[in-house]
């Protein structure tokens, strides 16, 4: 946990003073510069040892024996090291290339030890939970809405990216972000083809006769096949629109996990129906959409089938979980990406008003947060965590989160203060 060591000494979390391994005080004045490429760890720092100052570079390991394993004692470079800090020390002195003696700081009694004993577990991701008791929910909502805007901006960033590969067509952008998230979590690249295979240019012709815009979407799925007198109606429409667009139909390894309403089939539809209601995707422009959406008309066949000739168990209807994923995932960046576009800014306050409105996601990402670390209230939390989980957990950028700096934080005044005064 190298890497921890280097964030504490850059954050100079310590009170009081640090003790060289002879028990001399150190005094951080300044930690220095810290250096990401060839050469000690931290450059320009000044300390304070017995009334001198020492100006100069300061090396971090694990352990004392490092600085010899990774022979920094041959290196000149080395030479301008003024301090070596490690978490435990053995004991033995350590010398530059030029034989001289440099001072060694062990924070190991600055450290919880059961702190520092997660962190260097195999998979340390979420130590935190277990100290969650002594975060303030302040911090955490702070990070979580820093991570959700961070999601946000990404995706928007992305959304222009391809709108340039598209050559400005928005109508094909949102055609194909719309099939995408229609797709999560298991068909996503799969949709995001059948909408590439089946352009928007196309499909946008039969939004006002939307049964023959279904015979369209599955046929190019690979989904029609003539089964009973509805799917025969709708393959025989195929065949034909197929020779009058000259359209292939995909052969895709679309994944299914049992549930019906989840089925890709009944997702393609619903998507369908509902763009349809929408009377074409350009309605993802307009800053107003509601929250929620009245009933939108489905053949009565899918409303008793998720698949050709698969009747469903229950009545049910996925459509407004698939309009809150769209406003969550595709709308508020759309936005975004539509207002920086023509130079404009998308105000925070709007973002929040629609987020807000939205009920938190669950799954099991958002239930490794809720409600140890935070109670999630809207879609804002649960978007900012499946960030924060993505970009800081996974990674272990634990001191680049508000979350795991302040409990490293605490971890390391606790125990700091405590040694002080006990000496």
């Amino acid at each position: 946990m190298e890497r921890y060591l280097q964030w504490l000494w850059y954050k100079n979390p310590w009170r009081n003073p640090l003790k060289t391994t002879e028990g001399k005080l150190v005094y951080i004045l300044s930690p220095g510069k810290w250096n990401h490429s060839y050469g000690p760890d931290f450059l320009e720092a000044t300390i304070e040892i017995e009334g001198t100052q020492w100006f100069g570079a300061v090396e971090v390991h694990t352990t004392s024996k490092e600085w010899y394993l990774h022979s920094h004692h041959k290196d000149p470079v080395y030479n301008q090291v003024i301090l070596h800090v490690v978490y435990e020390s053995d004991g033995k002195p350590i010398r530059r290339a030029d034989g001289t003696k440099v001072f060694e700081v062990a924070l190991k009694d600055t450290i919880a030890k059961e702190v520092w004993s997660d962190l260097c577990q195999e998979q340390p991701m979420l130590w935190c939970r277990k100290f969650s008791q002594e975060l303030p929910s302040l911090v955490a909502l702070n990070m979580v809405v820093r991570c959700a805007f961070e999601r946000l901006d990404y995706r928007a960033e992305r959304l222009l990216e391809r709108l340039e590969v598209l050559k400005g067509d928005w109508q094909q952008l949102i055609w194909e972000q719309s099939l995408y998230y229609a797709g999560a979590p298991n068909n996503k690249t799969a949709f995001l083809s059948i909408a590439q295979q089946l352009p928007y240019q196309i499909i946008s012709n039969y939004l006002e006769t939307p049964e023959k815009a279904e015979s369209l979407l599955l046929g190019v799925a690979g989904l029609l096949t003539p089964k009973d007198a509805y799917s025969k109606q709708r393959y025989q429409q195929w065949q034909s629109l197929k020779q009058l667009w000259q359209l292939t139909p995909l052969n895709l390894p679309l994944r299914w996990n049992g549930r019906c309403f989840n089925h890709p089939t009944l997702r393609l539809v619903q998507t369908l129906y509902l763009i349809a209601h929408l009377k074409g995707v350009e309605k993802f422009l307009d800053p107003q959409l509601p929250p929620s959406l009245k009933e939108v008309k489905v053949p009565l066949y899918w409303q008793q089938h998720y698949a050709i000739g698969k009747p469903l168990p229950m009545k049910g209807n996925a459509i407004p979980s698939l309009w809150q994923r769209w406003l969550i995932n595709l709308y508020v960046p759309l936005q975004i990406a539509w207002n920086a576009f023509h130079n404009r800014a998308t105000t925070k306050e709007w973002i929040l008003s629609v987020l807000e409105r939205l009920p938190a996601e669950h799954n099991h990402i958002t239930k490794l947060f809720h409600p140890q670390i935070l109670c999630m209230k809207s879609a804002l939390e649960s978007q900012g965590i499946l960030s924060l989980y993505k970009d800081y957990c996974l990674k272990e950028r634990c001191w680049e989160c508000l979350i795991g700096s302040y409990l490293l934080r605490c971890a390391v005044s606790h125990t700091h203060n405590r040694s002080a005064v006990n000496t």
